[in-house]
């Protein structure tokens, strides 16, 4: 195919211009008015760029490629507009748009070009509108508005208008992108010089023009809410995938284009209430089962006990996990027995065994190992410690004893994945997107780790160090991954895992998106967050610990600080004993006779503390777990690392002052200056993998520690942020400003690790009062209670927001309402993220029905997202 290829770009003196067809690049020529045109011969489907030379070398390039169109007559033209980075492209082309928000109603038009096709890309195309053309000369209307020429949805993210014109007579053309009405009128002129088209075009021609200017960047709205918070009049005991349906309906009607959801992927390991937490996931593709719909199974014979359970558990205020699963579990079983002498002739079911068998397979034979063993600890499965697909390969076969078993986990992630599927669908026609949730880590015992131990460090323990709602970091127990073997299949593991997940969510939050950069990993003989360190890390070698502090004890900076005197403050009369059972040395200075803090809780279980009050234990256990985490340096490797937090440790308080100037700076530079480049070339290497998987649209969770180059790579990733009011990322502010929000970032008044609005203002009388003068500029009374009135001015400022996306947790948003409000905020909160064995229990007090028939409340949220132009 011969192709000339057109484009314009304005050099300066030295300068050339390249287009790079299939890897190989051809010198263009200059024509005039900035105008550059080569001839190639290619094939269709060509992936080309062009590039700016100088001196035989690069100094500028397109970062992404077009492909070749189909000429039918095996020769045409092409004329193209650089391609500037816009980071709000990655996130306004996403799947966001595609599915829901822009999805084509009309067939696009496809085939060949004839004559001259003028292509636009504009994925943010408002409701009732389309863009056109209109422009100088007879075939683009000669600028009489009543001929403008209408365009037509083409493949996502372009529209397209066919002109019949000889190409030569276009030369020098000017013209404009414009938006128009249902009736063909125009409501918008773009911005800025006109458009022209180059001399010497070879008909037929496509015309690649850039995104319409002059219009606003979409904003919108939405709710957040786990999918076992939702109440409807067919939930038993917890919200169902079938819930968000009717739920995704109000938020259609209210105004909204975003459902927010936790992680939904299977938990189960002990049968019990730690199953409840949504991050501890088992397999990264297999769904929960208590979001199982009962009623939607075929099973008519279980209808009467599906009734008399919902009626049991819809009496609970909050989801009572373990009763719950007994009854989804024992339920489903008995539909699967139902519907099994028919699962032969089901196709679909059938067909989902076979495209999923990758990772179905060894989820359901885990599941009956689980069961059968009576633990999730893989480890300890005897001969099926590690995953064999051998075995896998023989259990699965009619003939063997196990096959009826893996057969029903087989159909019920079948009917999860039906029911979650046409609740998405559902979603898209009505135009909301789900977004899902991307938890960071994978249980140790999960699936994951016993099918690919190769991608984990299982030894370690992924965290967070200390922030306002956690002083001692968290240790979330998870693996942490193992980015250079993930590397050596191309990260086949993570684009598995957003395969699946695409299926149902447009958009996704990454839980701790910071791990992407580096992780805080705790030792596996150590407990809490404190006494973490940073993975990739470059820890400090004696020498530089020596040259920024002096001549200083390395070995006592090494042990907490640790006295008799102190014993007797925090222990009172059981001091001696404790000294006698748990510590070493002298009087003055005493050291911890145990190893770590896991050491130390099993010397507790062992009996140590026996002697004591039972009631006093916890307390002592607590006191005697942040004596371990005192110490002030901790040993990586070969080298040293500063703890976290250092300036809250009694070692840093006996310092001098000169010594502990000297330590903070070294400390300052270790967290925040040291490993910048090490991190952002991890992040910049690892993100990627992920974000390319699918054209879902990503946001990042991230809140914390954040390394200064963070927000700068994300926003050219095109990542949506996540902007908390109540957690400012400026150091020293109190909150944050939701007007000073980036576009790209998702704003909300708080997370599910947040009290609500209605609790927040409760917690703290003198941050309410600041919040009132300063944050709202309200010069009356401040109100003891954040009543309707009060949460919707909190709304109405991050709605004002120019962030893309404005996502409001449910509680905050029924609290605009007085006669819908839950008064009792703590019974709304969802997560503590200081108690790793918090229940996760939380649940609407209204149902779905009930939102859905007070129309007024929906309106009055319409108003608020419609006032605030979303």
């Amino acid at each position: 195919m011969r192709l000339t290829c057109c484009i314009r770009y304005h050099t300066a003196a030295g300068e050339s211009l390249d287009v790079v067809v299939a890897g190989q690049p051809t010198l263009m020529s200059w024509l005039a008015d900035g105008w550059w045109s080569a001839q190639i011969t290619t094939y269709r489907g060509a992936r080309y760029h062009y590039r700016v030379m100088r001196a035989g070398s690069e100094i500028a390039a397109e970062r992404t490629s077009r492909v070749t169109p189909d000429f039918a007559e095996g020769a045409g033209s092409v004329v193209d507009r650089w391609r500037q980075p816009d980071p709000a492209d990655a996130a306004l082309t996403s799947a966001l748009f595609r599915n829901a928000l822009q999805a084509r109603h009309e067939d696009p038009v496809t085939g060949p070009p004839t004559g001259v096709i003028f292509t636009v890309l504009a994925p943010e195309v408002p409701p009732g509108l389309r863009p056109g053309i209109i422009g100088a000369g007879p075939a683009l209307g000669d600028w009489d508005q009543a001929a403008v020429i209408p365009m037509q949805p083409a493949p996502f993210p372009w529209w397209r208008a066919s002109v019949t014109a000889d190409a030569g007579s276009l030369a020098g053309t000017e013209y404009k992108a414009v938006l128009l009405d249902g009736d063909g009128a125009i409501v918008l002129w773009e911005p800025g010089a006109n458009r022209t088209l180059p001399p010497g075009l070879v008909r037929p021609v496509v015309v690649n023009d850039d995104r319409i200017g002059g219009s606003a960047g979409w904003r919108g709205a939405g709710v957040g809410i786990p999918v076992f918070s939702l109440r409807t009049a067919r939930s038993v005991g917890v919200g169902q995938f079938t819930d968000l349906i009717p739920f995704v309906d109000w938020a259609a009607d209210a105004g909204m284009s975003v459902v927010q959801l936790l992680p939904v992927n299977d938990t189960v390991k002990n049968h019990d209430w730690d199953d409840s937490y949504p991050y501890d996931v088992v397999s990264v593709s297999a769904l929960h089962p208590m979001y199982l719909d009962l009623d939607d199974l075929g099973a008519p014979g279980i209808t009467v006990e599906v009734s008399t359970a919902r009626t049991e558990l819809e009496a609970e205020p909050e989801v009572a996990y373990e009763r719950v699963m007994d009854a989804k579990q024992r339920l489903g079983r008995r539909a699967y027995q139902e519907v099994k002498p028919s699962l032969g002739e089901d196709t679909a079911f059938a067909a989902f065994v076979d495209d999923e068998w990758e990772w179905l397979g060894p989820y359901s034979m885990w599941c009956l190992l689980r069961d059968r063993n009576g633990t999730a600890h893989h480890s300890s499965w005897g001969p099926h410690h590690r995953f064999d697909m051998a075995t896998l390969q023989r259990m699965s076969s009619t003939a063997s004893p196990e096959y009826d078993e893996l057969q029903f986990h087989w159909w019920l992630q079948y009917q999860l994945h039906r029911q979650l599927a046409a609740a998405a669908s559902h979603a898209r026609r009505r135009g909301v997107s789900l977004k899902g949730d991307l938890p960071i880590g994978v249980s140790p015992t999960s699936v994951e780790t016993w099918v690919h131990p190769r991608l984990f460090h299982l030894g370690a323990q992924a965290g967070a160090p200390p922030d306002a709602f956690a002083v001692r970091g968290q240790n979330w127990g998870f693996p942490t991954y193992d980015w250079e073997a993930m590397s050596r299949d191309g990260f086949a593991w993570w684009r598995d895992r957003f395969r699946v997940m695409a299926r149902y969510v447009d958009a996704y939050r990454i839980d701790h998106v910071l791990g992407f950069f580096r992780i805080w990993e705790i030792p596996p003989h150590q407990v809490d967050g404190l006494l973490g360190r940073f993975r990739p890390c470059r820890p400090l070698t004696e020498d530089e610990v020596r040259a920024a502090l002096g001549e200083v004890d390395l070995d006592r900076l090494l042990r907490p600080a640790i006295d008799v005197a102190m014993l007797k403050e925090v222990f009172a009369e059981a001091a001696p004993l404790l000294c006698q059972r748990f510590f070493t040395g002298t009087g003055d200075d005493l050291r911890l006779a145990v190893g770590g803090q896991r050491d130390l809780l099993d010397a507790i279980d062992g009996g140590a503390l026996d002697g004591i009050a039972v009631d006093a234990r916890p307390s002592i256990g607590r006191h005697l777990l942040d004596l371990a985490a005192g110490a002030i340096l901790l040993r990586v490797g070969d080298g040293y690392q500063p703890r976290i937090s250092w300036d809250a440790t009694e070692r840093y308080r006996r310092m001098t002052p000169a010594v502990r100037t000297a330590f903070d700076r070294m400390a300052a530079d270790f967290f925040h200056h040291r490993h910048d480049r090490q991190w952002e070339e991890h992040g910049r290497r690892s993100l990627p993998a992920v974000l390319d998987a699918t054209d879902m649209l990503a946001c990042g969770e991230d809140l914390g520690m954040v390394p200064a180059m963070v927000p700068r790579v994300m926003n050219q990733l095109g990542l949506l942020s996540l902007e908390i009011e109540r957690m400012p990322k400026t150091l020293g502010a109190w909150i944050s400003d939701p007007a000073q929000a980036p576009y790209l970032s998702v704003v909300s008044p708080g997370t599910h690790d947040t009290s609500p609005l209605v609790e927040w203002w409760r917690e703290d009388p003198e941050v309410s009062h600041r919040y009132w003068r300063q944050a709202l500029g309200r010069p009356d009374p401040v109100p003891a209670e954040a009543g309707p009135d009060v949460i919707e001015a909190i709304l109405r400022r991050h709605l004002a927001s120019p962030a893309m996306l404005c996502i409001v947790p449910i509680a905050d948003l029924i609290a605009v309402e007085g006669r819908l409000r839950r008064h009792d905020g703590l019974a709304e909160r969802i997560n503590q993220p200081a108690d790793r064995y918090h229940r996760w229990s939380y649940r609407m007090h209204l149902t779905v029905e009930t939102l859905a028939a007070d129309t007024a409340f929906t309106a009055r949220v319409r108003h608020l997202i419609t006032d605030a132009a979303r």
